[in-house]
């Protein structure tokens, strides 16, 4: 402790040394930035010299204010689509973004089926635009129904692809690959006409 102490005090002389402001005859509280803690002596004292020096007024202002408040996120247009990459990218917005990061820059556009179909698709235009002014996208997938799809979902009627709109908005591109090999296992479609079930 001993050996603490004297370290605050020169810590402290150091600070007045180069920021030539005047003693108020009381240790401060000092940030050990190597240990990444604060070490606090003399609340009371400290409090009063923080507040006779406007530097670390300053200082304890910013840590205080970072502690309290969120990371803001830049401006970003992000996408919901659907399936289960929707729920678990719900799960993830509500436990590890939101209570930590502000998004109130981002611009949010449902383009699950339904929510297109009842907007008469003019949701996809609007994020295609939105994306374009912007030029920073989150997409989760969407889906381009089949006929079967349109039906089972009540669509009024068979939705085009998204990705295309998206593509031809943003002057993007498709990046294809090639299927992935593994060593074992065949490749290709296998027709139920061949299976043998056994009973």
């Amino acid at each position: 402790m001993p050996i603490m102490v004297s370290l605050l005090r020169a810590s402290v002389q150091a600070l007045q040394r180069a920021a030539a402001l005047p003693t108020c005859g009381a240790l401060a509280t000092v940030r050990l930035v190597g240990e990444g803690r604060s070490v606090m002596l003399q609340r009371a004292a400290a409090n009063k010299f923080v507040a006779c020096h406007p530097v670390l007024a300053q200082q304890q202002q910013r840590w205080m204010s970072a502690a309290k408040s969120k990371m803001v996120a830049p401006k970003m247009v992000y996408i919901g689509g659907e399936e289960m990459t929707s729920y678990c990218m719900q799960l993830i917005m509500e436990k590890w973004i939101k209570p930590h990061v502000d998004t109130t820059s981002w611009e949010f556009y449902d383009l699950s089926c339904k929510n297109r179909d009842a907007t008469g698709d003019q949701v996809l235009k609007d994020a295609v635009e939105a994306g374009a002014r912007i030029g920073a996208i989150f997409k989760e997938p969407t889906i381009t129904p089949s006929a079967e799809q349109t039906k089972s979902m009540g669509l009024k009627r068979q939705l085009p692809s998204p990705n295309g709109a998206m593509r031809r908005g943003w002057n993007g591109v498709t990046i294809s690959r090639d299927t992935i090999h593994i060593k074992g296992l065949k490749l290709g479609y296998v027709p139920w006409s061949t299976w043998h079930v056994c009973f």
